[in-house]
């Protein structure tokens, strides 16, 4: 796909939402904060924003077993053309070993202690993840400390939306 106008919001909303049952049955909170000076909408392209999001709110999911998972959007600098805005997902799961951080968004590796062998999945959703930013101009970054549970986050230049371009597109491509 090629980058159109989205609403971040509605992109926030409708990645969250085929996730709250999960949640729900594993009694987990699952949030999003959006920075007040984030603006509404966007030049992205919003299928592949959406599948970033999924893939890291679907691996927090599978390995929390208590606490919250919340996803964040904050930005962090502009120019006349362009966002930087910063996407996070942080959970209280499980930690990821430090060893381990360096391989965790290549194909098929994950953590390798007991409680990692006991979530199920291919292990590839941080993969594709990773790759998916990396088409989209940014780098994925990972902080995990013991106790404290993971936080995984990308930073992306998205384009500034001129009122002629919203009268153009539709905000959201589900």
């Amino acid at each position: 796909m090629s980058p159109e106008p989205a609403a971040i919001r509605e992109i926030v909303r409708l990645t969250l939402q085929p996730f709250y049952p999960l949640t729900q049955a594993k009694r987990l909170e699952l949030t999003s904060v959006i920075g007040d000076d984030v603006p509404d909408q966007v030049v992205c392209d919003p299928v592949r924003l959406r599948q970033i999001l999924a893939n890291l709110i679907g691996n927090a999911i599978k390995y929390t077993d208590a606490g919250r998972i919340e996803l964040g959007v904050t930005r962090q600098a502009e120019t006349d053309s362009h966002l930087r805005l910063e996407f996070s997902v942080r959970d209280t799961g499980i930690d990821i070993p430090a060893k381990t951080q360096s391989s965790i968004f290549e194909l098929f590796k994950q953590a390798n202690d007991v409680s990692a062998r006991d979530h199920y999945g291919s292990g590839l959703g941080l993969t594709i993840a990773a790759h998916l930013v990396g088409l989209m101009g940014g780098r994925i970054e990972l902080a995990s400390r013991p106790g404290q549970g993971s936080r995984f986050s990308f930073v992306l230049d998205l384009g500034k939306v001129a009122d002629r371009d919203l009268m153009q597109h539709s905000t959201v491509t589900a």
